[in-house]
């Protein structure tokens, strides 16, 4: 399934830096294929990336409160990780992103890596970008 993209983002994946996208909504599933694509549906649209399962998804929920993951509030040195690691240079910056949308916004995290948050998470220092 197509899974676009900003131009923007195109680089940190590619890096290995964002291992992780938070979209709205509820279609992923683990094994399902992701095609890895910027400028969507707009003249120009190519895939920059190699085709790749979704190792796993967890539900997300972005509130006033703040990101949570599989009903764990993120916090500290975890949000911030989890921040960079969604290709974004912290946790103020990936906040910023979502101001002025109506919240909550109830969706899920899809993950093309290992990379696991919330309760079932094994400890942040497991946590690898592979």
């Amino acid at each position: 399934m197509n899974l676009p993209f900003s131009d923007a983002l195109v680089a940190p994946i590619q890096a290995g830096t964002k291992v992780h996208t938070f979209r709205a909504g509820n279609r992923w599933r683990a094994g399902m294929l992701i095609h890895f694509y910027a400028k969507n549906r707009q003249p120009g649209m190519y895939l920059f990336y190699p085709v790749r399962p979704v190792v796993s998804v967890q539900a997300a929920e972005l509130t006033a409160e703040g990101m949570h993951v599989d009903g764990c509030r993120l916090e500290g040195t975890e949000l911030e990780l989890f921040a960079r690691r969604d290709g974004f240079a912290n946790s103020t910056e990936f906040l910023a992103f979502f101001a002025g949308r109506a919240l909550p916004i109830v969706g899920q995290l899809i993950h093309w890596t290992p990379v696991r948050y919330g309760a079932d998470a094994p400890t942040l220092s497991d946590h690898t970008a592979s």
